[in-house]
């Protein structure tokens, strides 16, 4: 049984299959998308698409500060090969 998402969530995970990212810096309350979405964006929807598995995130360390970095996890990327 495939998991149901929504228009916006899936238009999420195709940005980052495309190899787009999402840097967030949580000391500077600053986030940064490696290209600009063409889709209209939700933070409920990326926090859902994290809860599920399909995205994941590691820390980066520049400026000295912590950016946590959003990128498809390979349950992302097997749940878009499979619909395909």
């Amino acid at each position: 049984m495939q998991v149901k998402l929504t228009s916006t969530q899936l238009s999420y995970l195709e940005w980052f299959y495309k190899g787009n990212k999402i840097e967030i810096c949580l000391q500077a309350l600053h986030l940064h998308y490696s290209t600009e979405p063409t889709f209209k964006t939700d933070i409920r929807a990326l926090e859902n698409l994290k809860k599920s598995g399909m995205l994941s995130t590691h820390p980066e360390f520049a400026y000295g500060l912590i950016f946590y970095v959003v990128t498809i996890s390979d349950k992302g990327i097997q749940y878009l090969e499979e619909r395909s």
